[in-house]
């Protein structure tokens, strides 16, 4: 089929599959933004989606050939000055809307993020990413998962900052 251009900016014979499929090899195909702006928030030292669907993306993956990219951003980590605590940083998704979930790639990706070997008041901000295989073609939704070590961490200290959520899709 023909690929027509119209003045109105529509166009005819191309659709996301064969789109897709013309693109280059490592071109990317998608991305998935979200952003939280809050008050401050107190994680705990139980491991999982702490901050639920206030920063998640929902993405459906057209291929699990493709590659994914996921980066995550929070700012003002603190340990409340206290010694040896520190937050762990990774990647959940699921496909059940977080009845269950999987990690994506290893927990943690980075750790000990905030670490302080003294009673320092430290403020930390948190950026770590990923990559790999898309896990699925499946609708699905990822979300940071997060874990504090020797006691509780408190994130967008400050009452202020943006967390950001990013997800790509890129062509193998």
């Amino acid at each position: 089929m023909a690929i027509t251009f119209h003045p109105n900016g529509k166009i005819d014979g191309l659709n996301n599959s064969n789109f897709r499929e013309s693109m280059p090899s490592g071109s990317v195909l998608q991305v998935k933004t979200d952003t939280l702006d809050r008050n401050y928030l107190d994680l705990s030292t139980t491991v999982g989606e702490q901050l639920g669907s206030d920063l998640e993306v929902s993405i459906t993956f057209s291929s699990t050939s493709n590659l994914y990219v996921v980066s995550c951003f929070i700012p003002d980590i603190w340990a409340f000055s206290t010694t040896g605590r520190a937050l762990h940083g990774g990647f959940s998704y699921s496909t059940d809307n977080f009845g269950s979930s999987t990690i994506l790639n290893v927990h943690p990706i980075s750790d000990h993020i905030g670490y302080a070997g003294g009673n320092d008041a430290d403020l930390d901000e948190a950026n770590w990413s990923t990559s790999g295989n898309c896990p699925t073609t499946s609708p699905i939704k990822i979300r940071p998962r997060l874990e504090c070590q020797t006691g509780a961490m408190r994130i967008f200290a400050n009452n202020m900052g943006v967390a950001l959520l990013t997800v790509m899709e890129i062509k193998a």
